[in-house]
């Protein structure tokens, strides 16, 4: 997919969580690794986030591929893949800085 082309291509990302009744954001930076099925570690790792996803985000991935249009609506209604497809692909963050941001103050802290 695009988003693991990119990724392999730059492999740097934040991620950042916004809690609402606090008003603070956390932000991890660090470096990303794409562990897909040719990769030699973290199988069972990837084996088990696909075990605990929902039958409907498993479904997804029978799925034509998006940004394709379809009319045909069935293709939607595939089976709940229970084997892992090879498309699956865990995205791994190592972290190497994290931030606190404080959003209650101006200026922000």
């Amino acid at each position: 997919a695009a988003k693991v082309l990119q990724i392999l291509n730059n492999p740097w990302a934040e991620l950042c969580w916004y809690f609402t009744e606090s008003r603070e954001q956390y932000r991890i930076s660090g470096k990303c690794e794409v562990i897909d099925a040719s990769s030699h570690k973290m199988q069972g790792s990837r084996e088990n986030i696909w075990q605990t996803l929902s039958q409907p985000s498993r479904q997804m991935f029978s799925w034509p591929a998006s940004g394709k249009f379809t009319e045909n609506l069935e293709a939607y209604q595939n089976p709940v893949l229970e084997r892992m497809p090879e498309q699956f692909v865990l995205i791994v963050l190592e972290p190497l800085r994290a931030d606190r941001v404080d959003l209650r103050p101006m200026p922000h802290q």
